[in-house]
């Protein structure tokens, strides 16, 4: 996905050295703004669902809405008392595909058995088949002696279905709000609350319980982990609506990070000018770390700002201090100068944000 790799260090740069325990990295062309990530917006013709092997052995409901899908069948893994149990390989011979109500079998063609899913990549004892039901409600069922509780991924994926699920949310949460923009629409159709299941998955296994009233989810209890050094949080949505009588099932996962403002900066001010521009950028930690900063100095020019040399520097900070940014640039003559495009990385928990443009005052 564009834009979610935070950036932690330059990958290219042209000048290497530590100043009174900084950091300086200049750039040897200058940069243009970073595009901030603000919103997530995803798309989806699946959906996915876990199902135990009494429920398989019975018989299942899958929503079916095109022909032209894909049911992958996956056993699942269980985790008890430190040690792993695997759910039975299914054989695609005994699986089967009835009609809802009458219960008389459907076409179903066997597209991928345990072997042909291993080669092409798939090394969980999964099985393909695909579905014609020509818009017949289906069921999905095995013959096969499966053990009741274990459990097994079942995933519908329906290439050339007109049912898209389409989620929009923010990407960015402030950590002491407890909701979190977010809207689901399928076609021309708002899910509303009753629609939907959520799960959080959390980069540090938190169990929060979470709610959504159609434009926002709320959380329970305020989110422990702050920033993306650990990874980002992640909702997953499983919706099932009913489009004109029929049921239609899709899922989709989307990242989110937690975020806090942990450093601010002040005015920036020239503190020399031979031959170079030593700009000294005070900031302000509210959590200790380190901290990096990248800008770009421009010059007004005929009322236009013209960028003239980009640098970043970073530092450990515990509250407040100044980042030196030395400037080669040559031309500082009479004129007014800005730091643009800057960006502020707190470097210990993976933060970025963007502040305005400053304008540069004189000592």
């Amino acid at each position: 996905m564009k834009n979610l790799n935070l950036l932690l260090i330059p990958a290219m740069f042209m000048v290497f050295s530590a100043q009174a325990k900084q950091t300086v990295y200049k750039w040897k062309d200058v940069q243009s703004a970073s595009q901030e990530q603000t919103e997530v917006n995803k798309h989806s013709n699946e959906y996915w669902q876990t199902l135990s092997g009494k429920e398989l052995k019975e018989g299942v409901e899958v929503a079916l809405t095109s022909d032209e899908n894909l049911i992958r069948i996956a056993p699942k893994s269980k985790y008890e008392n430190g040690q792993v149990f695997k759910a039975k390989n299914l054989e695609i011979e005994d699986i089967k595909l009835l009609n809802k109500e009458s219960r008389k079998a459907l076409k179903m063609i066997q597209k991928a058995n345990q072997k042909q899913m291993k080669d092409a990549g798939f090394d969980d004892g999964s099985v393909a088949v695909n579905g014609v039901t020509s818009g017949e409600n289906a069921i999905l069922k095995t013959d096969q002696a499966l053990n009741d509780n274990d459990k097994y991924l079942v995933h519908v994926k329906e290439k050339s279905s007109k049912h898209i699920l389409s989620v929009k949310n923010k990407f960015k949460k402030n950590k002491n709000s407890n909701d979190l923009p977010f809207e689901l629409t399928l076609g021309n159709k708002k899910i509303g609350k009753n629609d939907v299941a959520l799960i959080l998955h959390s980069p540090n296994g938190e169990q929060i319980e979470l709610s959504y009233d159609g434009k926002s989810i709320q959380f329970d209890q305020p989110l422990e982990a702050v920033g993306a050094i650990n990874g980002f949080y992640e909702v997953e949505a499983l919706v099932s609506t009913k489009v004109k009588g029929k049921t239609v099932k899709r899922s989709v996962k989307v990242p989110f990070t937690n975020i806090v403002e942990s450093a601010n900066i002040g005015t920036p001010k020239l503190k020399s000018k031979a031959n170079s521009a030593m700009v000294s950028l005070p900031i302000e930690a509210q959590l200790p770390g380190r901290y990096a900063v990248k800008a770009t100095l421009a010059k007004m020019v005929k009322g236009k700002l013209t960028a003239m040399e980009t640098i970043e520097v970073a530092k450990d900070i515990d509250y407040s201090d100044e980042l030196e940014l030395p400037f080669s640039a040559t031309s500082l003559n009479k004129g007014k100068y800005r730091l643009i495009n800057i960006e502020v990385t707190d470097q210990t928990r993976m933060i970025k944000t963007f502040p305005v443009d400053v304008t540069i005052s004189k000592i």
